[in-house]
């Protein structure tokens, strides 16, 4: 995960919330790098074989204020 708005980075576990749809909460240590209003960029990654790239093209996911899904981009190979 990226601040947008200070531009510190942190890598942590996703948690299942129970909070309103398009609520994004930081929790724990993590919680002390950002503030509440904070644009925030959310980055996934997994680690593949090389053989295996191809199955697992990049997507970005890009949503409104709201964190309502607007368009989904796939780098399909």
């Amino acid at each position: 995960m990226a601040d947008i708005i200070y531009g510190s980075r942190l890598e942590t576990y996703p948690v299942c919330g129970h909070g309103r749809p398009g609520e994004v909460c930081i929790n724990g240590a993590a919680a002390h790098t950002v503030n509440v209003g904070d644009l925030v960029s959310i980055m996934t990654f997994q680690t593949a074989e090389e053989a295996e790239e191809p199955k697992y093209p990049p997507t970005v996911v890009f949503v409104d204020e709201s964190n309502t899904v607007t368009s989904i981009s796939s780098d399909e190979p």
